[in-house]
């Protein structure tokens, strides 16, 4: 029996979009660590500007040739950007224990997903059940992360929550293809 289109296409879909997820839930994992690193990377980048400042005065001070010193007293502080991207990456406690456990269910519900888009791609008999179980459970899962990330109130929760919102947009737009097209194929499919 030939595969149709739209058994192909949401197959595959499934497929690129499970990996996704599983990469993504490997960020995830990695996020404490990552923000470790990109707010101790960001403390020392604003104590080296500091330093410079100062080092930049003191010299046109010593220097004395006519030349207008630079008054950074005047003005925004040029370090204050510092500030602004730490807050960027600052997150409540509870978001690191969040990342591990997000991050390893994640891991499990993706390759559920892609092992259900493959049985689907196959047109295997019990795919259809099993690509709406995958479906639903995947997109419980984003909408649990949107709400998290929501709380989080930080950067890194805005990129979660974009990404939850569009994996539930997608999934829900592949199980209203599934649910409205002939299913009769499947029972026709051999195993």
């Amino acid at each position: 029996m030939q595969r149709p289109g739209w058994v192909a296409a949401v197959g595959i879909i499934g497929i690129v979009f499970g990996c996704l997820g599983i990469l993504g839930s490997g960020q995830s994992l990695m996020f404490p660590t990552i923000i470790g690193f990109q707010k101790k990377m960001f403390a020392e980048m604003r104590q080296n500007t500091k330093m410079r400042m100062q080092d930049v005065i003191s010299r046109a001070h010593a220097n004395r040739t006519g030349t207008p010193c630079p008054d950074f007293s005047k003005g925004p502080d040029p370090t204050m950007m510092f500030g602004v991207i730490e807050k960027m990456y600052d997150t409540p406690d509870w978001f690191t224990p969040w990342c591990i456990i997000s991050g390893s269910v994640g891991m499990l519900l993706s390759g559920f997903y892609v092992f259900a888009s493959t049985w689907f791609f196959l047109m295997k008999k019990r795919s259809v059940a099993l690509f709406f179980w995958a479906s639903g459970a995947g997109i419980a899962y984003s909408i649990t992360k949107v709400v998290v990330a929501f709380f989080a109130s930080s950067f890194i929760g805005l990129s979660m929550m974009v990404w939850g919102v569009m994996w539930v947009v997608v999934a829900v737009v592949m199980v209203v293809v599934v649910a409205s097209s002939d299913r009769g194929v499947f029972g026709q499919a051999q195993d």
